[in-house]
């Protein structure tokens, strides 16, 4: 994250057991900005598409 210079969103699920939330909170990422899914695990189902889809902007 530190040679990373666009902006970032990182996507978290708050039941992920590889990549806890907490990481996000790192000084490497406090540029990003961070978005913690309830009840989502490491995978990305498909019940949270649109919501990221939403949550993503182009400059």
């Amino acid at each position: 994250m530190g040679e990373i210079s666009v902006p970032t969103l990182l996507i978290n699920g708050a039941d992920d057991p590889t990549v806890r939330p907490a990481a996000a909170h790192s000084p490497a990422a406090s540029r990003a900005r961070s978005e913690v899914y309830p009840a989502m695990g490491h995978s990305f189902p498909a019940a949270v598409w649109d919501r990221v889809a939403d949550g993503v902007t182009v400059s």
